[in-house]
């Protein structure tokens, strides 16, 4: 009775979430009261200790008798197919074997077992409690073995493992992963457990630019179309234990998969994204611990069952980088967004649930409207520009560099006018725009006039800024702003030249028919002057 007593001790330091497995039986009759009722109070956290979680449901299930003169040899009152049969084989099982016993109890534990089921809600003030057992501050619950097992799961968390619950419990019980060094003096009968829930979390932010350092808390940025930008995604590797790989359906096997969706603005770069875990140096291999699914516009990572289980690998964070490129159809005013979302299973064989990130980096492009016109306002059409963006300007190591890439231009970079309906045909009107800028300084240069006007003798000079950044305009010079928007505005003027005299006027015919009458005049003479040698 002595040895049984020293194995059931043991137990009851080892119990998950401040409870215990089981407590003495044996040699117990005079300390513990078999007639005594207990009760059992769920503190459900967030993974932070001090954080209760309310909306998590839990069922209590009855799975032995406890009474005087209980023997080890004794059936459960669940049994697990040819695994755990009786009680004494739930005895010195280390931290790890409870978990995966308690799991699959789970799996089998039938409903006229349950003894009743509770959501977790504020008690005094307290989030994440609920209590199995009081009855107007009376106990209710017969001494004996119980399993917990979380049924329903708040949205963006994963459940807890079910673990085993004893009424009573010793009074030294410890937490798993803590070692307990003080001795039992009695017994308790209201146990408190507190299982904890892993939120699941996604995040996302902008982490480089091509040839650009200003990234505003890696959420915006401005950009122009050509440009490079590195993403990087941060998420937690879920912690499965393994009643969730306990199906031959691999529908109801467990999920984790990213998944990002770029506007159509942006381009995922081809062969730029690496995935990597916390405590490994080395990338993980596509394939192996991942699978992976790109077009132009969507990425998407699922982990493998394997990467799953590995032990190492639970809980650490999972990092994603890779490269998007700016394209011409990117917004103007509206930002240029990218959108992650991660998929999982929030328990056993449920149903995937998502959660995306609060985090949505925004990228800002802008543009210029140039406006053709006359001397007297009126509308001209038939212009062609060129447009420069003018780096370290005011410095030695300024640079002049033509923009060749945006949507309208042809491929030497000339811009054409915007063409609109006009009776049934598409034709040009006198407005230019250039899309997908970055703020900065500029230079726009007319190549080709209006028929009958002449080119602008210089370049329009201007620049464009936004400090928030926010998609709309706050500073402009050469150029107006367009209210609320990503635009300025700037109106060219055209003259007509000089009329000089051309080749093909009324003053060459003068001459043609003087010339006309001088050779006439000289055949004439000829004639004559043979006609007399005659």
């Amino acid at each position: 009775m002595k040895k049984l007593l020293k194995q059931l001790l043991a137990v009851t330091t080892a119990i998950m979430m401040a409870i215990t497995l089981l407590p003495a039986m044996a040699n117990a009759e005079a300390t513990i009261d078999y007639t005594k009722k207990g009760s059992i109070t769920i503190n459900k956290t967030t993974g932070n200790k001090d954080e209760g979680l309310n909306g998590a449901k839990f069922a209590l299930y009855k799975i032995a008798d406890f009474t005087k003169g209980f023997n080890e040899e004794g059936n459960l009152l669940v049994q697990i197919p040819n695994k755990t049969t009786k009680v004494k084989d739930l005895l010195d099982l280390s931290e790890s074997d409870q978990k995966k016993v308690a799991s699959a109890f789970a799996t089998v534990v039938p409903d006229e077992n349950k003894v009743d089921e509770k959501t977790t809600e504020t008690v005094n003030g307290k989030d994440g409690v609920a209590v199995f057992g009081k009855d107007n501050n009376e106990n209710t619950l017969d001494a004996g073995y119980y399993l917990v097992v979380e049924t329903d799961t708040p949205q963006g968390y994963v459940a807890s493992t079910p673990f085993f619950v004893a009424i009573p419990q010793a009074n030294n019980t410890s937490q798993f992963g803590t070692e307990n060094n003080t001795a039992a003096t009695g017994w308790d009968y209201d146990i408190t457990a507190t299982p904890k829930n892993q939120k699941v979390t996604i995040g996302k932010k902008i982490t480089s630019i091509t040839g650009k350092d200003t990234i505003v808390n890696g959420q915006a940025a401005t950009v122009k179309v050509g440009d490079e930008v590195g993403y990087t995604i941060t998420s937690i590797s879920p912690q499965y234990t393994d009643e969730y790989f306990n199906y031959t359906n691999p529908d109801k096997l467990p999920v984790y998969k990213i998944t990002d969706t770029l506007s159509s603005g942006l381009q995922y770069v081809a062969g730029t994204l690496m995935v990597k875990i916390a405590g490994k140096e080395e990338a993980l291999t596509e394939g192996t611990d991942y699978t992976l699914e790109t077009d132009d516009n969507n990425i998407t990572i699922t982990f493998k069952q394997e990467f799953l289980k590995n032990e190492n690998y639970k809980g650490k964070e999972v990092t994603v980088t890779y490269n998007a490129k700016v394209l011409p159809s990117a917004a103007v005013t509206n930002p240029n967004t990218n959108e992650v979302e991660l998929s999982y299973t929030n328990k056993p064989g449920s149903e995937t649930k998502g959660v995306k990130s609060n985090d949505i980096p925004k990228l800002y492009t802008y543009g210029l409207k140039v406006y053709k016109k006359d001397s007297n306002g009126a509308k001209l059409t038939g212009a062609k520009f060129k447009l420069y963006k003018v780096e370290n300007k005011g410095t030695d190591n300024a640079q002049k560099k033509q923009i060749k890439n945006l949507a309208g231009m042809d491929t030497n970079g000339v811009m054409t006018a915007k063409k609109a309906e006009v009776n049934g045909e598409m034709k040009d009107t006198n407005e230019f725009i250039f899309s997908g800028l970055d703020v900065g300084d500029y230079e726009l240069e007319e190549v080709e006039s209006p028929k009958g006007y002449t080119l602008l003798t210089d370049t329009i000079k201007f620049s464009i800024g936004d400090t928030q950044p926010d998609g709309k305009l706050d500073s402009a010079t050469g150029a107006e702003i367009e209210t609320n928007t990503g635009y300025a505005k700037i109106n060219v003027t055209n003259k007509k030249g000089f009329n000089l005299p051309s080749t093909g006027g009324m003053g060459t015919y003068i001459f043609t028919i003087g010339g006309l009458v001088v050779m006439a005049g000289a055949v004439l003479l000829l004639v004559s002057s043979k006609k007399k040698r005659a």
